[in-house]
């Protein structure tokens, strides 16, 4: 059986795609997530509205598409030390999206990923009683909101602590509930 080879993607296709997500992070940085406009992005990436709608319906389609890897490697549930490096090593694009500036989409996003795998730690089943499975849901819930505020407030403070050191910290609080 022959394997199919992918075709690679066109450079002016990738050069549209960097130019529109060059732009939008820069305009997120200067104005925040809420204020940026289609029309905004194409203007500062010098591309025509076309060019900007062949590749992505709307902004909330740039935005996730800039997530990429992340939300490939979270499909499970968020591994702390991952979603740590992770944002160190895209620290600009990180910042644009989960700082004060980012938008809900992302952070709301994040949150309801690291609830999903903090209810998982917590044992979440079927066998658990219904009083039980709603303290477990409200632990996950709060547990992540603190969690995604350990995140953005170590990115606006431009990373003053290791990755490695905000991941054990977080994977310390959680353990104190599981």
């Amino acid at each position: 059986m022959k394997k199919k080879t992918q075709k690679p993607v066109d450079r002016r296709i990738q050069k549209s795609k960097k130019y529109l997500s060059d732009a939008f992070i820069a305009l997120i940085l200067e104005k925040g997530y809420e204020a940026v406009t289609v029309q905004e992005i194409i203007d500062r990436a010098n591309v025509g509205r076309s060019t900007f709608y062949a590749h992505f319906e709307s902004k909330e389609q740039l935005l996730f598409s800039l997530l990429g890897t992340m939300n490939e490697k979270s499909k499970d549930g968020i591994d702390f030390e991952m979603l740590f490096n992770h944002c160190a090593d895209n620290f600009q694009i990180a910042k644009a999206m989960l700082g004060k500036k980012g938008g809900d989409l992302i952070i709301g996003h994040i949150r309801d990923v690291m609830s999903l795998k903090i209810a998982k730690d917590l044992k979440r089943d079927s066998s658990k009683s219904k009083s039980e499975q709603l303290k477990i849901y409200f632990t996950s819930e709060a547990l992540s909101a603190a969690l995604v505020s350990y995140l953005t407030n170590w990115l606006d403070e431009d990373m003053p602590y290791s990755s490695e050191e905000m991941s054990a910290k977080c994977n310390e609080l959680v353990e104190k509930f599981t």
